[in-house]
């Protein structure tokens, strides 16, 4: 019979102790005066984004972009995601960073900032195994990106040396594995940036949770569109369940699959992960998370339901707030 530090250290008690742990951090946050204020942080030289990186008449382009939003048009760069893809960390003031489950969001504004004052929902990037910052990935596609990148492109500085303080509003939502941890056999479903949830849930799986048997597909147009590269390739190395499937449209030197997420690429790709044969597989076997744009969702919900899976047994972004 195992000692109890010992069943406390095994790595079946590692997601409950984490738990805990974070459980006392809400506790402790909840009477820190300062919980809700953040200071952008300045990233290591190796994990700025494109936009620390611009040159002068790089940066023009970018307030003439801002321009153009503002005036209700939008540039014809945006074709490509080439440096769109930027990251804002953030880290609390107060003492104590509050606890969430990996896959949900906050609400982030920077007061007195013109359009950035207004609150925007932004998925986590990091995981609640993180407790000295929070990271978040977004893509410079209206007015207030667009100002939250010519804002980290600054360094996480104002005028001299003045920090550069954001309101940070969390955790919102319910669509995380945690909640419904089912068999351990999951697959993950996303469309470009939907893949932001999915990085927190791989990267908290990687810190205290590493038993699990992970399927991600993603669909985007170009490589490019990928964000939180570096997170998503460290927490690869670390989970020998974790298989990565990128799935794009419109990248002319990718060799892997091709097109759109559809019946026929699910029905030949998830059984096989799985080492089952298409006509053998219990597709309810597995929980199934999709988190992408538009109907993204919808329709491959439609999908998997045509394979026989359960509704319990499919966790959709768009009905987890």
């Amino acid at each position: 019979m195992r000692t109890g530090i010992e069943a406390l250290s095994s790595p079946q008690a590692a997601p409950f102790v984490t738990r805990a742990a974070g459980a006392l951090r809400n506790i402790l946050a909840f009477f820190d005066r300062d919980r809700n204020r953040w200071t952008l942080m300045r990233l290591p030289a190796d994990r700025r984004s494109v936009a620390d990186r611009m040159s002068v008449a790089d940066r023009m382009s970018v307030a003439d972009r801002m321009s153009m939003a503002e005036s209700g048009r939008r540039a014809s760069a945006r074709d490509s995601a080439a440096g769109r893809i930027f990251q804002l960390r953030v880290a609390p003031e107060g003492r104590f960073l509050p606890d969430f489950r990996p896959g949900q969001f906050a609400f982030v504004s920077f007061p007195g900032r013109g359009a950035l004052a207004s609150p925007r929902p932004i998925a986590i990037a990091s995981p609640p195994s993180e407790n000295r910052f929070l990271d978040f990935f977004l893509k410079d596609e209206d007015d207030w990106t667009l100002a939250a990148k010519s804002l980290e492109a600054g360094g996480g500085t104002g005028s001299g040396d003045e920090r550069i303080r954001a309101r940070i509003d969390l955790p919102f939502g319910r669509f995380s594995y945690l909640a419904a941890p089912g068999t351990g056999r999951f697959v993950f479903i996303a469309g470009g940036m939907g893949i932001l949830p999915f990085i927190s849930m791989l990267r908290f799986m990687a810190d205290a949770d590493g038993g699990r048997k992970v399927l991600l597909l993603w669909g985007a147009r170009t490589h490019e569109d990928l964000p939180a590269k570096t997170e998503l390739a460290e927490a690869r190395e670390r989970l020998p369940g974790l298989r990565f499937v990128p799935i794009l449209t419109r990248d002319p030197l990718w060799t892997g699959e091709r097109g759109r997420i559809d019946a026929e690429k699910l029905a030949r790709i998830v059984p096989v992960f799985f080492g089952t044969r298409a006509g053998d597989f219990e597709w309810n076997s597995a929980s199934y998370w999709l988190c992408g744009p538009g109907r993204f969702e919808k329709d491959l919900g439609s999908i998997l339901r045509s394979f026989g899976v359960g509704k319990a047994a499919i966790h959709s972004s768009a009905f987890a707030l």
